[in-house]
């Protein structure tokens, strides 16, 4: 999701400085007045993502999943710790095994 808000950005920006090159190459010597304004929001865009790309990062570490049931780390990709996943899939194969019957 960050992703998109970077390369919006950067579209954003590049986008204004082709209308701006445009502008000079044709010889009118003057872009439209939003000009400036569309590189200065996608430079800014640009930057807030890569911002917030950096702190996912750094931040990554302190959102470790925890079991639902007591609290401890779990493996990733799941909701419970080792012994409550074990609890889990032996709880869930009895019920299919009683469905079944």
């Amino acid at each position: 999701m960050i992703s998109f808000l970077i390369l919006g950005g950067v579209l954003a920006a590049a986008a204004g400085a082709v209308i701006l090159l445009i502008a000079e190459v044709a010889g009118s010597g003057q872009a439209p007045h939003w000009t400036a304004t569309l590189i200065a929001a996608g430079l800014c865009t640009s930057a807030l993502g890569w911002v917030m790309q950096w702190l996912a990062r750094r931040l990554q570490k302190f959102w470790r999943r925890r079991c639902i049931q007591c609290g401890r780390e779990a493996v990733k990709g799941s909701i419970y710790c080792g012994p409550h996943l074990r609890e889990a899939a032996t709880l869930q194969r009895d019920r299919t095994e009683l469905d079944r019957l």
